[in-house]
């Protein structure tokens, strides 16, 4: 993407992409947030965030 637009490169040439083919190109993106990462580790608990706040004064 550039001030000027976007632009796709096809063999040693680049090409101005048209209007539908970057929105059908934006609609495809993937959503790469937090929430729809899954974790590898499902066995997380508090345990290190007490211990953390207890050493601090801040948790009994």
């Amino acid at each position: 993407m550039s001030p000027s637009g976007c632009y796709m490169r096809i063999g040693t040439s680049t090409q101005p992409m048209s209007t539908a083919l970057i929105d059908e190109l934006y609609a495809k993106r993937i959503h790469t947030t937090l929430r729809n990462i899954a974790s590898p580790r499902q066995d997380l608990t508090f345990a290190q965030l007490k211990i953390y706040y207890q050493e601090r004064g801040g948790v009994k």
